[in-house]
């Protein structure tokens, strides 16, 4: 009996230790499966982390790269002097450089990336923006004046397809100084064809009038004793005189300008033409005249009786334009190696389609006077390789600004 129940045991525990075994190789597998597993997971892991590594590479790569040519561009619409819109097909202004901000006169961090219409009117350019967006059509080309500059507004459009539209560019080209150089070229053209023609006018007429003074004053002598005659005689010789000084002065502008420079203290020669002025208007009180002069004098090479005579005729012609009295205010600076002299007047101003012709020959606004004083001023400064400039508002005043190189500073 006991021998029978033993055999069991014995038999049993090989059973156990069979299934033990077995479950062992199973796990033996198991782990060996899921080792090769772990390994190929392991080395897809490294190949994967290797792909993304590389990709991060080449994406911080790009990034850098689109990080300098957008640097690059932004530097690039910065300094460029045309002004340069992007706005796109819904209206978002996405680009609006340094030049545009200027022409426009609003500033570029307060319509960057904002709608276009809640700046600016739809029609600002000349056509309507909105449907230009929609319908992608608009004029290639607009001249534009806008706040008295002249524009020359380029459109292009950014388009996906041939029917989708992305945006459109607008470029913005102030023409102002440009048109202001053609009509200054112009004036200095039309100046020398005048005074070569007045020149040959005054030559002519001068020789019959020194003969007409000549006998008008011997028949003068001749008729001492009739004085209805004599006071007819008289206004002959007037009219002759006066004539004969218009002669004069025609003659004088039509010469060539021969400068004797020599440095001169430009404060001193403003302090003097300042009192002869004040002694010439004495006679009214109802014109004041000021000056603003810098502290340490300002030295310029010119020839002191031309640039005398050219600032005397603007100050003059600025106490003539404030017949019911006013101020005459002469205001000198230095703005890098420019002198900047100023002389304005509160008189009646300019109208603008005279302002284009104020320093023609012969040109003048007032009743008495052959419209010379201007004319010889604006030549006179030019001369000495300088600019005469003018502003005016009609029932405010006119304001004169000469520059001049400021030569031989001391």
């Amino acid at each position: 009996m006991a021998q029978e129940v033993s055999a069991h045991q014995e038999r049993h525990l090989s059973e156990q230790m069979e299934s033990l075994l077995l479950a062992f190789q199973q796990f033996s597998t198991e782990t060996d499966r899921l080792e090769k597993a772990y390994k190929s997971l392991q080395k897809r892991f490294l190949e994967v982390n290797a792909k993304l590594e590389k990709s991060d590479r080449t994406l911080q790569k790009k990034v850098i790269e689109l990080d300098l040519i957008s640097h690059y561009l932004q530097s690039l619409l910065s300094h460029i002097n045309e002004g340069i819109l992007f706005v796109g097909r819904t209206g978002m202004i996405s680009t609006f450089n340094a030049a545009a901000e200027k022409i426009l006169g609003v500033k570029r961090k307060k319509v960057l990336f904002g709608q276009f219409w809640d700046f600016f009117s739809d029609d600002l350019f000349g056509f309507s923006l909105n449907d230009a967006l929609k319908t992608g059509r608009a004029p290639g080309f607009i001249p534009l004046t806008f706040w008295e500059k002249e524009l020359e507004i380029g459109v292009s459009f950014i388009r996906k397809g041939p029917k989708s539209t992305q945006g459109i560019i607008l470029l913005l080209r102030d023409m102002t100084e440009v048109r202001s150089l053609q009509t200054l070229a112009h004036l200095n053209e039309r100046m020398k064809e005048l005074g070569e023609m007045a020149a040959f006018v005054a030559h002519e007429i001068r020789n019959p009038l020194g003969g007409i003074l000549g006998f008008a004053s011997l028949l003068k002598r001749e008729m001492a004793k009739e004085k209805k005659s004599l006071e007819k005689i008289d206004y002959i010789i007037e009219g002759t005189q006066r004539l004969n000084h218009l002669v004069e002065e025609v003659l004088h502008y039509a010469r060539p300008l021969r400068l004797r420079i020599a440095l001169l203290n430009i404060n001193h020669l403003l302090l003097k033409l300042v009192e002869l002025l004040k002694a010439d208007v004495r006679s009214t009180k109802k014109i004041a005249i000021s000056t603003e002069l810098p502290s340490k004098p300002l030295m310029a090479v010119v020839d002191e009786e031309l640039l005398t005579s050219a600032l005397l005729n603007i100050m003059l012609n600025g106490v003539q334009a404030m017949p019911e009295g006013g101020t005459l205010m002469i205001t000198l600076s230095q703005k890098e190696d420019l002198l900047h002299l100023n002389i304005k007047d509160t008189g009646t101003g300019i109208e603008k389609k005279d302002l284009v012709k104020i320093f023609s020959p012969f040109f003048s606004t007032k009743e008495k006077g052959c419209g010379l004083g201007l004319s010889k001023a604006y030549k006179i400064i030019r001369a000495h390789l300088g600019k005469l400039e003018v502003s005016s508002q009609v029932g405010v005043g006119t304001n004169f600004l000469i520059s001049l190189p400021l030569r031989g500073m001391r």
